[in-house]
């Protein structure tokens, strides 16, 4: 019941009905030790604000590898991009955590 009141209020927060799609545009790629950070611009809501993805590589790959996954962090400000229901009762930071895993196409 939890995740469906808080998954409830984070649509409402980010007005998903109105606005269904977030966009990342990438500007620049960094290595640092074991990770990536790309810099980019993060849209929410139609606002567009700087964001840097924080992307580590899980596995050790090589030329006959199938498939390649990578976890993805963000951290950004949802006031920022008027993202502003429920606030102070709900935090204005939100953490995205993701896995992505690229398919070799032969």
């Amino acid at each position: 019941m939890q995740f469906f009141l808080a998954t409830r209020a984070l649509k409402k927060v980010l007005a998903a009905s109105s606005f269904p799609n977030v966009e990342f545009v990438s500007k620049s790629v960094e290595l640092n030790e074991n990770f990536f950070y790309v810099t980019g611009s993060l849209k929410v809501r139609d606002v567009t604000n700087p964001v840097i993805l924080i992307v580590t590589v899980l596995d050790n790959y090589s030329s006959a590898s199938k498939e390649m996954r990578f976890a993805i962090e963000a951290k950004f400000n949802r006031l920022k991009f008027g993202a502003d229901d429920y606030y102070p009762l709900v935090s204005d930071l939100i953490i995205l955590e993701d896995i992505l895993t690229l398919n070799r196409i032969n």
